[in-house]
């Protein structure tokens, strides 16, 4: 499986959208001094609409700053603002060690052009950052607890691993249908099923396709989805396959409709063995029925 590596922010800041406490407004309900730049912006960039903090609610002549947002995207693209006699951007994608994430300029085309340079949308690798990262962790936890589970089997056994000799006669006596007591059957049935269990998790699962349900730009049910290396996933990067779209008509957008049924009723950032894992209302993480990375 060709993957490629993406950066992402880490930042919780960056992941706010509509409903994150936010109300929508019309530029000429906001502060005078910033309406002139929230209508080229508008016009530069397209089909956005802007929303400020429901703290403003009431009071939306006080705002300065708007947030930036578009059909299909779960997150802000960014804001613009106006502070003193400078035109500002922030943006995920802007790096600035001065402001951190802002571009300021006292020149409006300028101001301008840094909107559209650094409002861009979220890419599907992106959105995935995040979720590939818990989904590691939960695994990663799910494994070492039935791995120290095993290890409390074989000390109740009596043993340090199953290559002492002393548990490969009792597999014997066990095998040959020998009586070794009923207490010490149960510990090496127990054993044998949660080793089985162990194998389950780490053979499977490394591989899962991140999936982010939406609506296109014509109001259709869509899904975007790459596979992810659980392995190599971090709080800054991930790495993955290249997304598809897929639609009610694609056979893995049918394939895949049972499955995440399953994880919608689970907990989100709930890891379930041989499933996959819910990280929000819109997005997944579903163990592939090969889990070798090809769909």
């Amino acid at each position: 499986m060709n993957t490629f590596r993406t950066e992402y922010e880490q930042g919780a800041v960056f992941y706010e959208g509509p409903d994150d406490g936010f109300i929508k407004v019309d530029v000429k309900d906001v502060e005078l001094s910033v309406q002139s730049f929230a209508r080229e912006v508008a016009n530069k960039l397209w089909n956005i609409e802007f929303y400020v903090s429901d703290l403003y609610e009431g009071r939306l002549h006080l705002t300065t700053k708007l947030h930036i947002h578009t059909k299909g995207q779960p997150f802000f693209l960014g804001n613009i603002y106006r502070e003193g006699n400078k035109f500002g951007v922030w943006s995920r994608r802007i790096s600035n060690n001065k402001k951190p994430n802002a571009s300021e300029s006292v020149n409006f085309k300028t101001a301008l052009r840094n909107a559209a340079k650094h409002l861009q949308l979220w890419d599907v690798a992106e959105l995935a950052g995040r979720p590939a990262y818990s989904y590691r962790l939960e695994r990663g936890t799910r494994i070492a607890t039935i791995r120290d589970e095993v290890s409390a089997s074989l000390e109740r056994i009596g043993v340090v691993n199953e290559k002492a000799p002393a548990f490969k006669y009792l597999l014997t006596e066990i095998n040959g249908n020998r009586y070794v007591g009923e207490e010490l059957r149960a510990d090496v049935d127990k054993y044998m099923q949660q080793k089985a269990a162990h194998k389950e998790l780490k053979d499977s699962g490394r591989f899962p396709l991140f999936v982010y349900v939406s609506k296109d730009t014509n109001n259709y049910d869509c899904m975007d989805v790459m596979h992810i290396d659980a392995d190599f996933a971090s709080s800054d990067t991930v790495r993955t396959t290249i997304a598809k779209r897929l639609h009610d008509w694609d056979a893995l957008f049918q394939q895949l409709l049972p499955k995440l049924s399953v994880l919608n009723v689970m907990k989100e950032r709930e890891y379930v063995s041989g499933a996959g894992m819910k990280y929000s209302d819109n997005m997944f993480l579903v163990v592939s029925d090969d889990d070798d990375g090809a769909t």
